[in-house]
């Protein structure tokens, strides 16, 4: 699934990723990033962007006052607790450092394409990613998008469970 977004959200985000980046730099807080060719801003826009491509598709509300550390939770999505992986280089698998990094009941996992367009990859239980991962780049752990179920199955899921 692809999500456009407007020029007014990308500046919405990139102003929060701006707050990010500094209260996490002025409290010392280390950014989680994989890619060492991208600056700690630039890689909490891409964030900032990914969570509010998913936050649309699930129709939730963005608060972009929001600053600090979400501690691995970026949504409350009915009864889940819900982490989005925005991703913008080509490898498309979901990557956590460790398992225990894998706060949330699932993930769901974005790619940032040029300038304005977020493609959903997926989403994964924490239950089934603990069941498939495996060791991938940066001494992590990961499973390919593959695995991923489609972002409708954590739609239904609330529609049934509501």
């Amino acid at each position: 699934m692809q999500v456009i977004m407007s020029e007014a959200e990308l500046e919405q985000c990139k102003n929060a990723a701006a707050r990010r980046t500094n209260y996490a730099r002025s409290t010392n807080i280390k950014n989680q990033r994989f890619a060492k060719d991208q600056s700690d801003l630039s890689v909490d826009y891409i964030g900032m962007v990914g969570e509010l491509a998913v936050a649309k598709v699930l129709g939730l509300e963005m608060d972009f006052d929001k600053v600090g550390v979400d501690y691995g939770i970026d949504f409350i999505y009915g009864d889940l607790k819900v982490d989005v992986k925005t991703r913008s280089h080509p490898k498309t698998e979901l990557i956590f450092k460790s398992m225990k990094a894998f706060k949330a009941q699932v993930a769901v996992v974005a790619k940032f394409k040029p300038e304005n367009c977020v493609e959903i990859l997926g989403c994964i239980s924490r239950k089934k990613f603990r069941k498939h991962e495996r060791p991938t780049v940066y001494e992590c752990i990961g499973v390919p998008k593959e695995l991923l179920s489609p972002i409708e199955t954590l739609i239904n899921y609330k529609e049934d469970n509501s």
